[in-house]
């Protein structure tokens, strides 16, 4: 995380000049006996700010399609993921006021938990 508080201090990212900038890690793990499927997972950034990078580590032979529907809204869905299985999904984000993101998962028989 680099948030800029002193006048003396510039960061830019991709030559453009920014307040904050901010690395996330996200793991997504399926803890449950039954695998998911067509789930969507969205990342929100609640407090503003603008994703400008995304990667997915998924597990092999996976495809999680994504989707930067707003500058601060990320989804992705998990085509199937089998119990024990994990995905992680990086985001770099610039200008967030805050390092605050959500992240938002609803399903039938889902029990999504923050650790």
């Amino acid at each position: 995380m680099v948030k800029v508080t002193h006048p003396a201090v510039s960061v830019r990212y991709q030559n453009r000049v920014v307040e904050s900038l901010y690395l996330h890690t996200v793991a997504l793990r399926n803890t449950g006996n039954r695998a998911l499927k067509n789930q969507k997972v969205m990342i929100k950034l609640p407090g503003g700010g603008e994703i400008v990078q995304r990667e997915l580590q998924t597990p092999r032979g996976a495809d999680f399609p994504t989707d930067l529907e707003t500058s601060q809204l990320l989804s992705v869905t998990l085509d199937l993921l089998n119990p024990r299985e994990r995905l992680v999904v990086t985001v770099t984000v610039i200008d967030s006021p805050t390092d605050a993101l959500e992240v938002i998962a609803r399903g039938e028989n889902l029990v999504f938990k923050e650790i």
